[in-house]
Order: C-alpha cells, then sequence, then structure tokens
C-alpha cells in the first residue's frame, strides 16, 4: 500500500483533483502501509475544503491511522482547528 493520486491531491490541497479521480472510481478512503487515508493527510496540512470533499466522496471520518488518530485528532494536533470543525460539521451531517 503505497500513496496513491487521491493522497497526493488531498496533501496538497486540490479538490478538483479529489474529484475527478473519485469520479474515475478512485478509492478515496485508501489507506498506506502506515494507515493514513486521504482525509488524514488534509486534515494535516489544513485543506478543511478537501477533507470535507473527501467525506462527501464516501471516506470513513472516523478511520484511525497507524497513531490511532482520526483526521479530527491530526487536525486538532497540527493547529487546524478550521478543519477539524468542518469535519465535525460534515460528520454531523452523515447522521
Amino acid at each position: 500500500k503505497g500513496i496513491t493520486p487521491t493522497y497526493t491531491a488531498a496533501k496538497y490541497g486540490r479538490v478538483g483533483a479529489v474529484r475527478a479521480l473519485a469520479e474515475n472510481g478512485a478509492d478515496v478512503d485508501q489507506a498506506t502501509a502506515a494507515g493514513w487515508r486521504p482525509i488524514h493527510t488534509a486534515a494535516k496540512n489544513g485543506h478543511a475544503r478537501v477533507a470535507t470533499t473527501l467525506v462527501q466522496l464516501g471516506a470513513n471520518p472516523y478511520a484511525c491511522n497507524s497513531e490511532a488518530k482520526t483526521a479530527i485528532d491530526v487536525a486538532k494536533n497540527k493547529g487546524h482547528d478550521d478543519v477539524a470543525a468542518a469535519l465535525t460539521a460534515a460528520v454531523q451531517h452523515l447522521l
């Protein structure tokens, strides 16, 4: 399990690329060997739109990485409170 194009797009905040990849069958929730998913890297890098788009596209907001952290945890740990808030709101829409 390596770095996927979706992971890379999420890392760099490319919401359009994330959408295009998903529309063409990419797995928006595929984890790396370390358990990091596109939603984790979007949260780590402060990309709220990408993170919430991933949730809308079916990414699991409750998935934990190898450090037992969700994307919300990762965002908070990096000081991206706006991302954590956006993800929390996106999760509320799932309920």
